[in-house]
């Protein structure tokens, strides 16, 4: 492994998991509440992937549970599952209006705090930088 990459990979583990808990807060709080699995299929859909066997492999999930969460987000009316006009024994998925809208909200929400939380490492990190700047200049 390269110099400074354990370093930075034991940064990630300590990290992730506190985002990963704080992610899963923020869209429950949302309106309407989702699943870190909600939103990514929500993303993924809105994305262009239209097919339940397609989410399942981005997700690395089963067909099955890909089908159960597609059903909660039907009956949510986040998602709509329409005839494909090419072959109409095929169903897209596609992402409704409120599906949108939902989707654009708990991104708005996630980019902004996590935005805030890297402006202040940012500015934590160039308050040492400078700090380390001013002791080897003899400041």
């Amino acid at each position: 492994m390269p110099p400074g990459l354990d370093r930075a990979a034991d940064a990630l583990a300590a990290v992730a998991p506190l985002a990963s808990r704080w992610i899963e807060r923020v869209l429950a709080a949302g309106r309407p509440p989702l699943t870190v699995a909600e939103y990514l299929a929500l993303r993924s859909i809105d994305a262009g992937e239209t097919s339940p066997g397609g989410l399942a492999v981005r997700a690395s999930a089963s067909e099955p549970a890909v089908s159960q969460l597609l059903g909660g987000l039907e009956r949510d009316g986040l998602v709509a599952r329409v005839a494909d006009a090419g072959d109409r024994r095929w169903r897209v998925i596609t992402v409704t209006p409120l599906g949108a809208q939902a989707l654009r909200a708990e991104t708005g929400e996630l980019r902004a705090g996590l935005a805030s939380v890297i402006a202040a490492w940012e500015r934590r990190r160039s308050i040492g930088s400078a700090a380390v700047c001013a002791r080897s200049s003899g400041r």
